[in-house]
């Protein structure tokens, strides 16, 4: 993986040859702001449209905002229905170790009902890989 991008909040990763991205959450998270989190999730789907990759990797082990029911309506608006127009075929998620962040991730996640890609939760980068590589 080669590090394409990096601010406080997160790391973006990019494999060509294998055709993933990952971007990885850093715990500066915890002090975003909703609109800052929706600018980050913008800045991703810029990144996996630029490079066309077919896999996506969400590293939210240091992933700590919890996210508002109202939050993930809006992210699901301007986010995960523009990915549903992308090549992405899967998404794997690696678990945050917040509780209460990890449940919004899944919920915002699982609320994507026209999803175009498959999607699986892992406890580790190595398992996240394989899955994406298959």
């Amino acid at each position: 993986m080669e590090k394409i991008f990096d601010n406080k909040y997160l790391t973006f990763e990019l494999d060509s040859a294998k055709s993933i991205f990952m971007y990885t959450w850093k715990p500066t998270s915890e002090n975003l702001t909703a609109e800052e989190l929706i600018s980050e999730g913008q800045r991703c789907l810029q990144a996996v449209f630029q490079h066309n990759v077919r896999s996506i990797i969400s590293n939210d082990v240091d992933f700590r905002y919890p996210m508002s029911p109202e939050l993930q309506v809006e992210m699901n608006k301007s986010i995960l229905s523009v990915l549903n127009q992308s090549k992405v075929k899967k998404f794997a998620h690696i678990f945050s170790k917040e509780f209460i962040a990890q449940l919004s991730v899944e919920q915002f996640f699982d609320e994507n009902k026209n999803k175009s890609y498959e999607d699986k939760y892992f406890s580790n980068f190595e398992d996240a890989v394989e899955w994406c590589n298959a």
